[in-house]
């Protein structure tokens, strides 16, 4: 029997002793405190009730009374009393408390057990653990036989592993009566508790502590809730002020203040701001988890300097840590609340308003030693507003771990779990779903083998994962310290220099550096002098030794591995493919600013993290604040990806192809995980995704249109057939002649085996096919035939079409609505210019027939009525057309003429447009075989490429030439073959650098135009002499060169000008004979033609600038359209005379200018007259521009007829303007247009 006394202010009671068996008396002593008040009435509902609450608040006792209350019930003797804290500091200091006051060493009666460290045994009566230590215990203890009754205190927080354990609890009670429990708690929402052991027996216990006074202060315009550093520091400030003054008027020294900020980015900048402000004595200290161990000592070991304290902390200092000496608390209503979101799998950490407890356990900050003034910064209404109690962790976390922990201790359905606060399906769903992509449950939500090695692991799933995974890659010893290091808070503090051991990749491999770096400093020096080495290099020391403790508890947990030898080189490639397998869901792809990452995610990394910006990288935690950002990241290869987690790859395959070089069919493959793009148009073999669609390419690509690389003769040979059967069809303009590629399909396929779907197959067939089965594969003309009675001739399709001279290469094509529609001869750059545009009308036998008819229809109806029906009247007239009579569109002009009576012109065919295939297409090509050009137009395409046919020369010797070579005769054309075609090629004497050398050219009207200029200078080079004299005696010379040539180039075509004027140059000189006649009637005739030129020119640049003057002022309206005509004209004529005028007409270029002057001069008196000859002359010229476009220019290369008409429009100009001058022709305009209309017929 127990004995009790009451002994004031205690009580005290003496019980038998726990672990004596004699019977010895232990004397329990319970001190003056709130929960001694309330003993009976604990003692009671214990007594009737397995589960009871006891409410109150902080200081009340309970935390170590009740272990004692339990003793003096009889609890404790056979089995222990299990008391849970939610921190391993707590069981320590509680335990040691509990132990002194019951006079007995720590460890005997009272004792803790903590992860690392243990001071108990199995018969210590009262045990105090962490809550997640009690959870392990469940593991190999199912019903907690070893315990008669469990406290559960701090119930209030709400943590993750308190909700657990009261939801196993409540599972093990009905199988365990002579079990108690006992759950303490703050006076926040206790009944949610009650309720959920079914309105168990609640007892509150007062608390004592002083008044404390809530003042609203909101910040003006503000929503708090949207509030950075600078408004916060202002609105502090402000309070600090308004303390100050409160401390004042009560004649009191100043109090320390506690601050409550959201996080450490505003307690930085408010602490900037206070620190500019230079407030009078103010001590500003900011307090958050990551601070160094100085600096928390000056927080909880304050030194009296005469100054006012004001600590800015996050909510770590709402129930964590207790700041001695705080009067008055500023609470900015905001924290940083952890919230995991099950869309994105990332747990969040955004800046939220709290709720109406956490700001009543903030202003409970002050009131312990004295009365106090909390200052909220926000509106009171605001308050009243929020929520009443903030979310339980267990609402707001990633429940993965609890779920892998229901399924491992068979705890049943984790959607049916009895939580006190059961968290949303989709929470739930979301850790299951997430062990499945680890591997660690099946769909049926049952642990696999991994699974079930993982849940032993004391550790996050993913961790665990990870763990497992490096042990079969030979890396455990290296990710397990990584992994340990991910499972506690980082031991380095803000100012570490991480240039000590920071790698240029992965900060994965900095943290094995820092392990190494800590570890040489430990095996260097003593415990005490290791102690002020971490002060000293900013790390801390306590989670240095938890961080090495987790490390040793993991290599207990995979007993075998042991670290390799020194000198072993780290596989870092194994090493990440490890950390993927359980952060698969954490790497990213880089783009212009964040990277992208699976489901849609983008994230940032900071700027410092690694020496560059990589591609790809991990990332061992994903944050979101006011954006996602990425921690402990390494760069790495997405390669490794689909090597670590093979089962959550997804692919889609997409625009299968047929590959030459690869000799199978393809198809490009997209891996992605979770959405995002590992990599993008992988060629793959196509045949192990749809391998009947890829035996349908490998026929339809390979083997029927040749796309294929091999040596089978088959090939070969139905290639052959397949160009035959495919220019018949071009030829004939008929698409129903032959089976398509598709119709030969099962043609092919009927004749090998299925499972043959490329060349490497085939071929390996093929050498163990018999001979009928080989044969079976060779094509003829018939098997592709559609209608196999059908016949077919293309006998007036020739594959080399005559087009005079020339025999040149022709191809068919059936392609409507393309260029290459219809025939095409391949002509050598060479014989460009050797084509005749009236050969190219007759096109192919073939088409003549279809192109006649279709030039008929093209006839106006007025004389198309006269012929009709059209096709009888084609063929009536086939026979009378002759294809040496001319062109095409002369002959059929002719047989319409004759049967309707009205005069057809060919040109109209030329005008209209007709059917453009029905004429040929010109394709030229170089001698590298490459097309150059291509047009179905040979005017366009000689003015096009002229310049590049002119420089095709065949010098074999480069002999400058000063004379005619002896005996040289170049009257005789010669041929050469260039690209399978014969053509002529023209010996001639050529220019280059005005020097005279035997070239062979194969433009005809290039060879005349070079062998002039050529025979010119050679002329020149016999009359040196005569032109030495010229220069130096003749002034009338010299003032033309001075006029006339800005370089010796311009000197040498002057002469040669001259000299050509004394010729006649319609007779071209191509023999011996021929030149010394030239040279003889030069050297006679060079002086005076020279002198009358040089006369004349002279003369011609002195008008032309002194019309440039008069035509160049101010200009009455009424002559505007006239003074316009003369300047184009005499620009016309004199911008390079020596180029653009023959040789016979440069004597008469001062009586053009000469009448230039008159019609200025008479001008005004017949504007009228003056405009209708201008109108003359325009159209002149119009017509003369509809034969060549280029005019004035390029007169060399034109019909001289053309040329001289060009300048009997010149003489038409004198005869109208200045008929005193007289005219060299007989002109008019009649006689012009008439010639000009007549030219446009031949």
């Amino acid at each position: 029997m127990s004995r009790c006394e009451s002994v004031l202010p205690s009580f005290s009671c003496e019980i038998p002793h726990p672990r004596l068996r004699d019977n010895s008396p232990l004397t329990l002593n319970f001190p003056d405190l709130p929960v001694t008040d309330a003993l009976s009435e604990l003692e009671a509902a214990f007594r009737s009730h397995q589960v009871i609450i006891v409410v109150g608040e902080t200081g009340s006792g309970k935390t170590t009374q009740l272990p004692k209350l339990c003793l003096k019930l009889g609890r404790g003797k056979k089995k222990q009393i299990v008391h849970t804290q939610p921190r391993r500091l707590a069981a320590r200091s509680v335990a040691i408390r509990i132990a002194e006051e019951l006079q007995s060493d720590l460890g005997d009666l009272c004792g803790y057990q903590v992860r690392f460290d243990r001071q108990s045994s199995d018969g210590t009566p009262i045990k105090l653990v962490t809550d997640g230590l009690l959870l392990a215990e469940f593991r190999n203890d199912p019903l907690l036989e070893r315990y008669d009754t469990v406290i559960i205190d701090e119930a209030h927080e709400r943590s993750l592993n308190i909700d657990f354990l009261l939801g196993i609890l409540k599972t093990i009670l009905p199988n365990r009566p002579d079990l108690k429990v006992i759950v303490t708690s703050a006076t926040i929402n206790y009944e949610k508790f009650s309720a959920h052991f079914l309105n168990s027996s609640v007892i509150q216990v007062s608390g004592r502590t002083y008044p404390v006074e809530v003042q609203y202060h909101p910040m003006r315009d503000l929503d708090a809730s949207k509030a950075d550093g600078v408004s916060l520091a202002q609105a502090i400030h402000q309070a600090v002020i308004d303390l100050r003054t409160i401390d004042r008027e009560s004649r009191k020294p100043m109090g320390d203040i506690l601050a409550f900020l959201p996080g450490e980015r505003e307690i930085r900048d408010v602490s900037h701001f206070l620190r500019q402000a230079s407030v009078d004595r103010l001590d500003v200290l900011p307090l958050y988890a990551r601070l160094g161990v100085k600096e928390q000592q000056r927080i909880f070991n304050p030194v009296d300097r005469g100054s006012q304290r004001l600590v800015l902390a996050t909510n770590v200092a709402e129930t964590s840590l207790t700041v001695p000496g705080i009067r008055y608390v500023i609470d900015s209503g905001l924290a940083r609340i952890s919230r995991y979101s099950p869309r994105s799998r990332i747990q969040r950490l955004p800046i939220e308003p709290i709720s109406q407890a956490s700001a009543n356990q903030r202003s409970g900050r002050c009131g312990r030693t004295e009365p106090g003034i909390a200052i909220r910064l926000y509106e009171e209404d605001d308050f009243k507003a929020r929520p009443e109690f903030t979310d339980a962790e267990i609402l707001r976390t990633n429940l993965a771990s609890v779920v892998l922990q229901c399924l491992d201790l068979s705890l049943g359905d984790p959607l049916e779990f009895p939580f006190v606060d059961p968290p949303e399906p989709q929470l739930i769903r979301d850790g299951i779903q997430q062990l499945r992509e680890l591997d660690l449950v099946t769909q049926k939500v049952q642990l696999t083998k991994l699974g079930r090695r993982v849940a032993n692991i004391p550790l996050d799933p993913r961790v665990g994962r990870i763990l497992v995974e490096a042990e079969s890659r030979c890396v455990f010893w290296e990710v397990s310290i990584v992994a340990s290091a991910l499972s506690i808070q980082d031991p380095r503090e803000s100012t570490f220099d991480d240039s000590l051991i920071s790698d240029a990749s992965s900060q994965f491999i900095s943290l094995l550096n820092l392990w190494n770096y800590v570890e040489n400093a430990r095996d260097d020096l003593s415990n005490s002098k290791f102690r002020q080495w971490c002060v000293a290099t900013r790390l801390n020391y306590n989670r240095l030794r938890e961080w090495r403790e987790i490390h040793r508890q993991i290599l207990l947990s995979f007993r075998g591995q042991k670290r390799l030898s020194e000198g072993y080189e780290l596989d870092r490639e194994g090493f990440h493919i490890a950390l993927i397998t359980g952060f698969s869901s954490q790497i990213g792809r880089r783009d212009e600013v964040d990277y992208q990452g699976v489901r849609n995610r983008r994230f940032r990394i900071p700027k410092t993290t690694l020496a560059s910006k990589p591609p790809w990288v991990l990332a061992g935690e994903l944050v979101e604040t006011h954006r996602i950002i990425a921690r402990t990241i390494a760069e790495i290869d997405p390669k490794w990806v689909i090597v670590a987690v093979p089962r959550l790859i997804k692919f889609t395959h997409q625009e299968p192809f047929w590959s030459k070089k690869q000799g199978r069919a393809l198809c490009y493959r997209s891996t992605r995980l979770f959405g995002l793009t590992l990599r993008e148009r992988e060629p793959v073999r196509y045949a192990s995704v749809d391998p009947n669609h890829a035996r349908q390419l490998f026929i339809t690509e390979g083997l029927i249109l040749g796309e294929i690389k091999t040596r089978l003769p088959f090939l070969t040979h139905n290639k052959g057939i397949f160009l035959e059967a495919s220019d018949i069809e071009a030829k004939l303009r008929r698409v129903d002649l032959m089976r398509s590629p598709d119709d030969m399909i099962d043609w092919f396929g009927s004749r090998f085996p299925d499972s043959i779907n490329d060349v490497r197959t085939l071929e390996a067939w093929w050498k163990t096919a018999s001979e009928d089965e080989r044969q079976s594969l060779y094509l003829s003309i018939d098997d592709l035939k559609i209608d196999q009675e059908a016949t077919v001739s293309t006998e007036h399709y020739p594959e080399q079409v005559d087009l005079g001279h020339l025999k040149l290469p022709a191809s068919y094509q059936f392609a409507p609505g393309k260029d290459e529609d219809g025939v095409t001869v391949q002509v050598p750059l060479e014989a460009l210019m050797q084509l005749d545009p009236d050969n190219l009308e007759w096109t192919v036998p073939g088409a003549v027939v279809e192109k006649v008819e279709a030039m008929v229809r093209g006839l106006p109806k007025s004389i198309r009525r006269k012929l009709v029906p059209i096709p009888d009247f084609v063929r009536d007239i086939m026979p009378l057309i002759d294809p040496n009579s001319g062109g095409l569109g002369q002959s059929v002009a002719q047989c319409v003429t004759k049967r309707t009576g009205v005069s057809v012109d060919a040109l109209f065919w030329a005008e209209k447009q007709i059917d453009p295939r029905l004429k040929l297409r010109i394709e030229v090509v170089g001698s590298d075989g490459l097309v150059i050009d291509a047009d179905r137009n040979l005017a366009k395409l000689q003015d096009r490429l002229s310049d590049q046919v002119s420089k095709l020369k065949l010098t074999d010797a480069r002999e400058v030439l000063t004379d005619w070579p002896t005996g040289l005769d170049l009257a005789c054309d010669t041929s050469t073959v260039i690209g399978g075609v014969e053509m002529k090629k023209f010996q001639r004497l050529t220019l280059q650098d005005d020097e005279v050398v035997l070239t062979s050219v194969f433009d005809p009207k290039d060879a005349t135009v070079q062998n002039q200029e050529a025979v010119g200078q050679l002329l020149v080079a016999r009359s040196a002499d005569l032109f030495r004299f010229l220069k130096t005696k003749d002034a009338a010379y010299q003032k033309a060169l001075i006029a006339l040539c800005s370089s010796e180039a311009d000197q040498h075509k002057f002469n040669r000008l001259i000299v050509l004027s004394c010729l006649e140059l319609s007779e071209e000189i191509l023999s011996e004979t021929q030149f010394v006649d030239a040279k003889k009637y030069v050297r006679k005739e060079v002086i005076n033609q020279a002198i009358r030129i040089s006369v004349s020119l002279e003369s011609a640049m002195a008008r032309y600038r002194s019309l440039k003057r008069r035509l160049g002022g101010k200009v009455p309206a009424p002559w505007l359209s006239s003074i316009t005509a003369m300047k184009s004209h005499i620009q016309a004529l004199c911008e390079a005379p020596l180029y653009s005028t023959p040789p016979d007409r440069l004597i008469d270029l001062d009586r053009y200018l000469h009448a230039v002057e008159q019609r200025l001069e008479k001008l005004q008196s017949r504007l009228l007259l003056d405009a209708q000859w201008q109108k003359e002359i325009d159209d002149l010229e119009t017509s003369l521009k509809i034969l060549w476009p280029t005019c004035p220019n390029n007169w060399r290369y034109q019909d001289p007829q053309l040329v001289g008409l060009r300048w009997q429009i010149e003489e038409f100009r004198v005869l109208c303007f200045a008929q005193s001058l007289k005219t060299r022709d007989k002109v008019s305009y009649k006689r012009l247009s008439t010639a000009l209309r007549e030219y446009r017929k031949l």
